[in-house]
């Protein structure tokens, strides 16, 4: 039994509590009171210390700096960029998204689009995937007045092609480069 604990660093278990808590905010004065005790802020930086802790395989947060202040948003960013494992963050806040993700996965219409990236990334590669079916559908019916310029036209496809190709890279992505 002991070799388990040992195994699962148990003999430093509390002090690595301890440095989560601090790291939230939670100062030593409020590490030995009641969850009933303590205020609503307070009570979301425990449970969000007791998530992190113990080095999951995977994590799964919601909104998880709602409630938070700048300096633990800070810190929690810190803590999963050093993160090893696995970490699915759903989030409004586009500016923790920018910081801690390497992945997108655009959730649209019962349909999965994963992008190699950050948020600004996803954004900006969306938006011109609609302007391009904007400009695909605003081309005149055939047989009506269209002037055709061959050159303009070619260094448009140019313009267009590159983020197509980074699409095309990013497709390679599996569950487990997650």
């Amino acid at each position: 039994l002991e070799g388990e604990f040992a195994d699962m660093d148990g003999w430093n278990a509390e002090a690595d509590a301890e440095t989560m808590l601090n790291g939230l905010g939670i100062t030593s004065e409020f590490h030995d009171m009641y969850m009933k005790d303590l205020d609503g802020n307070q009570k979301v930086k425990v449970l969000l210390a007791q998530a992190l802790f113990g080095d999951p395989d995977i994590l799964l947060l919601d909104e998880p700096t709602n409630h938070l202040d700048l300096k633990s948003i800070n810190w929690l960013e810190n803590f999963l960029l050093n993160f090893k494992n696995t970490v699915i963050v759903v989030s409004h806040d586009r500016h923790f998204l920018n910081k801690v993700c390497t992945h997108i996965a655009d959730i649209d219409y019962s349909r999965i689009q994963l992008y190699v990236g950050n948020y600004d990334f996803w954004y900006e590669y969306s938006q011109m995937q609609i302007q391009q079916a904007k400009d695909q559908h605003s081309v005149p019916a055939e047989g009506s007045a269209y002037h055709f310029d061959a050159r303009s036209d070619l260094q448009s496809r140019k313009r267009r092609s590159c983020p197509i190709e980074v699409r095309s890279k990013s497709r390679n992505i599996t569950v487990s480069n997650l």
